[in-house]
């Protein structure tokens, strides 16, 4: 595995066609299915994350897809876009002067799994959103995970990540995601 990546926007037409086989769930082994969550995300990624951004960019919500590539391909893609949603937790006070981002998907390739290249990725996505909004002195970001995703929820403490409302069991995908908050100042 190279150790060089290089990180980019995603191109619509390009890499519309290039993420269709991005790998970051693993891979059925007889009855034994993936976790849904992961399946669920390397299906956005696949299907939908160009389209979305690009419809969250023409709403005004500065959506952004990131890849990182390495010799293999893409070995890794995010996106986020600002966070237009109320608050998600009683006990938090957050000015409205304040800009919100929410890291709405991120996938590692199946191959950078375990080498600490998901923390890599979550630095990348932390300062390009930082960078969406170079006159604010501080940002909060937002991001929901599965209550069943221990891999995620141990990358975001990593990340300085503060669990605010705790997913559980439920029919519904979002009843299962709880919210994650981290405030990042510039400096």
């Amino acid at each position: 595995m190279s150790g060089s990546v290089r990180w980019r926007p995603a191109v619509k037409n390009r890499d519309t066609v290039a993420l269709r086989s991005f790998t970051c769930a693993r891979a059925w082994k007889g009855a034994k299915r993936p976790p849904i969550y992961e399946d669920e995300v390397q299906r956005y990624l696949r299907q939908h994350a160009v389209a979305a951004t690009n419809r969250s960019r023409d709403q005004g919500r500065d959506g952004r897809l990131i890849l990182a590539e390495d010799s293999r391909g893409i070995a890794a893609a995010y996106t986020h876009q600002r966070f237009d949603e109320p608050q998600r937790h009683p006990n938090l006070d957050i000015p409205d002067d304040l800009p919100q981002r929410e890291i709405c998907f991120l996938g590692v390739g199946l191959w950078r799994r375990g080498t600490g290249f998901a923390d890599t990725v979550v630095a990348h996505a932390l300062w390009d959103v930082l960078d969406r909004s170079p006159e604010a002195p501080l940002v909060y970001i937002w991001c929901r995970v599965d209550h069943r995703n221990e891999p995620s929820q141990k990358m975001l403490t990593r990340a300085h990540f503060t669990e605010v409302t705790h997913g559980g069991p439920g029919a519904q995908p979002d009843a299962r995601l709880g919210w994650w908050l981290r405030m990042m100042p510039r400096s």
